[in-house]
Protein backbone atom coordinates (compact mmCIF):
# COMPACT_ATOMS: atom_id res chain seq x y z
CA UNK A 1 0.00 0.00 0.00
CA UNK A 2 1.25 3.58 -0.96
CA UNK A 3 0.83 6.40 0.15
CA UNK A 4 -2.02 8.94 -1.43
CA UNK A 5 -1.96 12.14 -1.56
CA UNK A 6 -6.07 12.25 -1.78
CA UNK A 7 -6.10 10.75 1.74
CA UNK A 8 -6.95 13.27 3.76
CA UNK A 9 -6.40 13.09 7.60
CA UNK A 10 -10.39 12.17 8.44
CA UNK A 11 -9.86 9.03 5.88
CA UNK A 12 -6.20 8.21 7.75
CA UNK A 13 -8.03 8.31 11.44
CA UNK A 14 -10.38 5.00 12.05
CA UNK A 15 -10.34 5.80 15.87
CA UNK A 16 -14.13 6.45 15.49
CA UNK A 17 -15.14 2.97 13.85
CA UNK A 18 -13.03 1.07 17.02
CA UNK A 19 -15.65 2.86 19.15
CA UNK A 20 -18.58 2.03 17.31
CA UNK A 21 -20.39 -0.90 17.28
CA UNK A 22 -23.28 -2.52 15.78
CA UNK A 23 -26.33 -1.67 18.11
CA UNK A 24 -25.38 2.27 18.59
CA UNK A 25 -24.76 2.94 14.83
CA UNK A 26 -26.94 0.81 12.91
CA UNK A 27 -29.86 3.24 13.62
CA UNK A 28 -27.59 5.87 12.25
CA UNK A 29 -26.53 4.03 9.06
CA UNK A 30 -30.06 3.21 8.73
CA UNK A 31 -31.18 6.66 8.44
CA UNK A 32 -27.85 8.02 6.13
CA UNK A 33 -28.74 4.61 3.74
CA UNK A 34 -32.69 5.81 3.66
CA UNK A 35 -31.47 9.86 3.00
CA UNK A 36 -29.22 8.85 -0.06
CA UNK A 37 -31.73 6.66 -1.40
CA UNK A 38 -30.07 3.03 -1.12
CA UNK A 39 -31.58 0.26 -0.08
CA UNK A 40 -29.73 -2.80 0.65
CA UNK A 41 -32.05 -4.81 0.32
CA UNK A 42 -32.69 -4.83 -3.42
CA UNK A 43 -29.00 -5.17 -3.94
CA UNK A 44 -28.32 -8.12 -6.33
CA UNK A 45 -25.37 -10.07 -7.98
CA UNK A 46 -22.47 -9.20 -7.58
CA UNK A 47 -21.44 -6.23 -4.78
CA UNK A 48 -18.56 -4.72 -3.64
CA UNK A 49 -18.58 -2.44 -1.24
CA UNK A 50 -15.51 0.17 -1.04
CA UNK A 51 -14.78 0.21 3.03
CA UNK A 52 -16.54 -2.02 5.62
CA UNK A 53 -17.81 0.74 8.56
CA UNK A 54 -19.52 -1.25 11.12
CA UNK A 55 -20.91 -3.70 8.01
CA UNK A 56 -24.43 -2.45 7.95
CA UNK A 57 -24.60 -2.83 4.51
CA UNK A 58 -23.58 -6.54 3.95
CA UNK A 59 -25.21 -7.61 7.13
CA UNK A 60 -28.64 -6.23 5.92
CA UNK A 61 -28.37 -6.83 2.10
CA UNK A 62 -30.76 -8.80 0.03
CA UNK A 63 -31.04 -12.66 -0.82
CA UNK A 64 -30.58 -11.89 -3.95
CA UNK A 65 -27.04 -10.82 -3.65
CA UNK A 66 -24.72 -13.25 -4.93
CA UNK A 67 -21.20 -12.71 -3.88
CA UNK A 68 -20.63 -10.02 -1.44
CA UNK A 69 -16.85 -8.40 -1.47
CA UNK A 70 -15.51 -5.70 0.45
CA UNK A 71 -12.64 -3.53 0.55
CA UNK A 72 -11.22 -2.74 4.01
CA UNK A 73 -7.54 -0.86 4.45
CA UNK A 74 -7.71 -1.32 8.38
CA UNK A 75 -7.37 -4.84 9.71
CA UNK A 76 -9.39 -3.90 13.19
CA UNK A 77 -12.21 -3.23 11.88
CA UNK A 78 -12.15 -6.29 9.71
CA UNK A 79 -11.56 -7.80 12.65
CA UNK A 80 -14.59 -6.38 14.75
CA UNK A 81 -17.16 -6.32 12.07
CA UNK A 82 -16.77 -9.70 10.00
CA UNK A 83 -18.92 -12.07 10.25
CA UNK A 84 -16.87 -15.41 8.86
CA UNK A 85 -20.34 -17.33 8.29
CA UNK A 86 -21.47 -14.91 5.54
CA UNK A 87 -18.28 -15.96 3.71
CA UNK A 88 -17.69 -12.39 2.39
CA UNK A 89 -14.58 -11.81 0.43
CA UNK A 90 -12.66 -9.63 2.22
CA UNK A 91 -9.58 -7.50 1.04
CA UNK A 92 -7.64 -5.85 3.57
CA UNK A 93 -6.02 -3.11 1.42
CA UNK A 94 -6.48 0.75 0.32
CA UNK A 95 -9.19 1.66 -2.11
CA UNK A 96 -6.91 4.16 -3.61
CA UNK A 97 -4.57 1.60 -4.71
CA UNK A 98 -6.14 -1.73 -4.85
CA UNK A 99 -5.94 -3.66 -8.26
CA UNK A 100 -9.01 -5.69 -8.72
CA UNK A 101 -8.04 -7.32 -11.93
CA UNK A 102 -10.86 -7.97 -14.18
CA UNK A 103 -13.39 -7.92 -11.23
CA UNK A 104 -17.03 -6.59 -12.26
CA UNK A 105 -19.64 -6.02 -10.31
CA UNK A 106 -23.56 -5.04 -10.39
CA UNK A 107 -23.48 -3.11 -7.55
CA UNK A 108 -20.43 -0.84 -6.45
CA UNK A 109 -21.28 0.59 -2.60
CA UNK A 110 -18.60 3.70 -1.97
CA UNK A 111 -18.59 4.41 1.77
CA UNK A 112 -15.18 5.24 2.81
CA UNK A 113 -15.87 8.79 3.32
CA UNK A 114 -16.04 10.39 6.82
CA UNK A 115 -17.56 13.96 7.96
CA UNK A 116 -17.09 15.27 4.27
CA UNK A 117 -15.71 14.86 0.61
CA UNK A 118 -13.08 16.43 -1.52
CA UNK A 119 -14.21 16.82 -4.53
CA UNK A 120 -11.22 15.41 -5.99
CA UNK A 121 -10.88 12.19 -4.13
CA UNK A 122 -14.64 11.44 -5.06
CA UNK A 123 -13.85 11.92 -8.75
CA UNK A 124 -11.22 9.67 -8.10
CA UNK A 125 -12.52 7.07 -6.35
CA UNK A 126 -15.97 7.31 -8.66
CA UNK A 127 -13.39 7.21 -11.73
CA UNK A 128 -10.99 4.49 -10.70
CA UNK A 129 -14.28 2.20 -9.73
CA UNK A 130 -16.19 2.75 -12.83
CA UNK A 131 -14.42 0.84 -14.73
CA UNK A 132 -14.88 -2.69 -12.30
CA UNK A 133 -19.38 -2.33 -13.26
CA UNK A 134 -20.97 -4.83 -15.23
CA UNK A 135 -22.92 -3.92 -18.28
CA UNK A 136 -25.97 -1.99 -16.45
CA UNK A 137 -24.25 -1.93 -13.22
CA UNK A 138 -24.65 1.04 -10.51
CA UNK A 139 -22.94 2.98 -7.73
CA UNK A 140 -24.11 3.97 -4.86
CA UNK A 141 -22.68 6.56 -2.66
CA UNK A 142 -23.52 8.34 0.47
CA UNK A 143 -25.48 11.62 -0.26
CA UNK A 144 -25.63 13.35 3.13
CA UNK A 145 -21.89 14.92 3.72
CA UNK A 146 -20.86 17.73 2.07
CA UNK A 147 -18.26 17.96 -0.33
CA UNK A 148 -15.40 20.56 -0.36
CA UNK A 149 -13.26 22.17 -2.52
CA UNK A 150 -9.86 24.25 -1.46
CA UNK A 151 -10.84 23.92 2.05
CA UNK A 152 -14.49 25.17 1.17
CA UNK A 153 -17.64 23.45 1.06
CA UNK A 154 -19.21 23.53 -2.59
CA UNK A 155 -21.86 21.56 -1.81
CA UNK A 156 -23.86 20.84 1.45
CA UNK A 157 -25.00 17.40 0.79
CA UNK A 158 -24.78 15.11 -2.63
CA UNK A 159 -28.22 14.39 -2.69
CA UNK A 160 -29.51 16.07 -5.72
CA UNK A 161 -25.99 15.21 -7.88
CA UNK A 162 -26.68 13.58 -10.82
CA UNK A 163 -24.83 10.97 -12.73
CA UNK A 164 -24.45 13.43 -15.95
CA UNK A 165 -22.74 15.99 -14.08
CA UNK A 166 -20.58 13.21 -11.80
CA UNK A 167 -19.63 11.96 -15.30
CA UNK A 168 -19.03 15.37 -17.08
CA UNK A 169 -17.11 16.44 -13.76
CA UNK A 170 -14.74 13.02 -13.92
CA UNK A 171 -13.86 14.16 -17.64
CA UNK A 172 -12.30 17.10 -16.35
CA UNK A 173 -10.36 16.03 -13.59
CA UNK A 174 -9.07 12.93 -15.83
CA UNK A 175 -7.89 15.69 -18.15
CA UNK A 176 -5.94 17.19 -15.39
CA UNK A 177 -4.47 14.39 -14.39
Amino acid sequence: MGDNNLVNRYSRDRSYLVKYDKSNWDEKCKKYFEHSDIDVNKFYGDVLYIGMGNAYGPRNQSSNVKTTTIIEKFPDIVEKYNIPSKNWNIIIDDAYTVNLNDSKYDIIFIDIFAWFIEKEEFLHIWSKYSMYLKENGIIHYIKTIPMKEHGRIILKNLKHITLNKINKEINKYNKTK
